[in-house]
């Protein structure tokens, strides 16, 4: 039972780990209508950017991480005014643009891999203070993941449901052509949506970088966790991709219970595969043909 407790408490602050990084792909994905997988590049963007700031250049750690947030979002931005919305200008296709962001993934992954070498790098090599209660351990850095992710969806969830901007996004994504004709500016929105997004993606690799080592090849494996939470949750729900980011979160680590660590990849897909059969709107969601999700 102890263990159990254990595995469900690390599955909780993974979860709102999944959270954050699905939320974030979920913005630019609703809002855009763009499978961003170049997230998954952000993501180690941002992973070493803070450990080029803090490790290599000896910036505090406050200025290190306000540096890796402009960067990230910086790179977002760019994905966008450079390859997206240029393809969005041809009408290219949904293809088009997948292939688009793929290309934009391994151009950055391996500029990195080339640069910093394919070795694990370690960001705070000191042991995390931990935690006893009982039995059950938790570490600083546990703590420190799960307040700062919760706080984070939280606010880009008020900001999404109750400002002016949250508004004109669900326009957005709901009618393209209405907002447009409702004199909406689709370009600044665009922008702003792959900045919001990007943040979100930066805030995730600072909160995993300081717990766990980090290498250029990760970030395919965060990226699809995120997408999976996404769709498990429910697409055009803003509360879905949270949802989706705990219950993944906590099913892995019901499977290390059961199972072991090795399964949990499996498991992820799996339950991708069981939702999209049996329910492709995702828990949230609204009823969606297949190909819509």
């Amino acid at each position: 039972m102890i263990l159990l407790i254990q595995l469900l408490i690390n599955g909780i602050v993974e979860g709102a780990l999944y959270a954050l990084m699905a939320q974030g792909f979920a913005i630019i994905y609703r809002g855009a209508r763009v499978f961003h997988i170049a997230h998954g590049s952000i993501y180690i963007a941002g992973a070493y950017s803070l450990f080029s700031f803090y490790n290599l250049l000896h910036l505090p750690l406050i200025m290190s991480i306000f540096f890796t947030l402009l960067l990230v979002t910086l790179i977002g931005i760019l994905c966008e005014i450079l390859v997206y919305s240029r393809l969005a200008k041809r009408q290219a296709s949904g293809s088009v643009f997948i292939i688009a962001s793929l290309a934009i993934y391994i151009i950055i992954i391996n500029s990195i891999a080339l640069f910093f070498g394919n070795e694990t790098q370690i960001v705070f090599k000191e042991i995390s203070k931990s935690y006893a209660l009982g039995e059950i351990i938790v570490t600083k850095i546990q703590i420190l993941q799960f307040l700062f992710a919760s706080l984070s969806l939280v606010f880009v969830l008020i900001f999404l449901t109750r400002t002016r901007f949250g508004m004109s996004l669900k326009a957005l994504a709901n009618n393209p052509l209405l907002s447009l004709a409702l004199g909406l500016d689709i370009k600044v929105l665009r922008i702003i949506i792959f900045a919001i997004g990007s943040l979100l993606c930066g805030i995730t690799a600072i909160l995993i970088s300081i717990d766990v080592g980090i290498d250029p090849w990760s970030g395919m494996s965060m990226l699809l966790s995120g997408a999976v939470a996404m769709i498990i949750g429910g697409v055009n729900k803003w509360e879905g991709p949270i949802l989706g980011g705990f219950f993944l979160g906590i099913v892995q680590a019901l499977a290390v219970w059961q199972i072991s660590a090795r399964w949990q990849d499996v498991v992820t897909f799996a339950l991708f595969i069981i939702f999209l059969f049996f329910r492709p709107q995702g828990i949230l969601g609204l009823k969606l043909r297949m190909e819509e999700v």
